[in-house]
């Protein structure tokens, strides 16, 4: 298993792992609920704010929405190399995805590209703002950059003295924390 995520209601988890699934249990029971498939390793999932829809990664090179009533594929993008973070917008609409040298932004329902960043090295992790105006990303190239959503334009970076595997937004919006392999956050 790769990565495991709560949904925002906490009646679910959804977990991704080698044998190319993304899986939806029930917190209580263990019970799944859902199964979707790749065409190779997953490494990355997250519900939705509504937790109607969970979006995934894979080494597949593709990052997909679900919907979870029917367990059918909403959208799909790909990348040129597999996908390592993905994020819904707060509302929903967007997902970020991100992989070896870029992320890219899309429409949740659609799959349509909204912007492409390329921030360098290997994408670890790609977060949205809490209003979801701005996107956050870690690379191994040792910085944070935050960007606005929509234009892909950068208008802030951290930087650390060894690769960053983690930046998440304050509640309000107000700060962004990264924390490094250098054993500082």
């Amino acid at each position: 298993v790769y990565s495991v995520a709560f949904s925002p209601d906490g009646k679910y988890v959804v977990s991704t792992s080698e044998d190319k699934t993304v899986r939806v249990w029930q917190a209580d029971s263990g019970k799944e609920i859902a199964r979707f498939v790749h065409d190779d390793i997953t490494t990355c999932a997250m519900f939705s704010q509504d937790g109607k829809y969970v979006v995934s990664g894979s080494i597949d090179k593709t990052a997909r929405v679900w919907e979870l009533a029917t367990s059918s594929e909403v959208a799909r993008i790909t990348h040129t190399q597999p996908v390592n973070s993905v994020a819904f917008s707060p509302d929903g609409k967007y997902v970020i995805s991100g992989s070896d040298g870029e992320a890219i932004v899309w429409e949740a329902a659609t799959g349509h590209e909204i912007s492409r960043m390329a921030p360098g090295p290997n994408v670890f992790s790609a977060t949205f703002s809490p209003d979801g105006q701005h996107v956050a990303l870690t690379t191994d190239d040792h910085i944070a950059r935050v960007y606005e959503a929509l234009t892909g334009r950068e208008v802030s970076h951290m930087t650390h003295d060894d690769w960053m595997n983690v930046v998440v937004f304050s509640p309000d919006g107000t700060y962004a924390a990264s924390g490094s392999y250098d054993g500082t956050a």
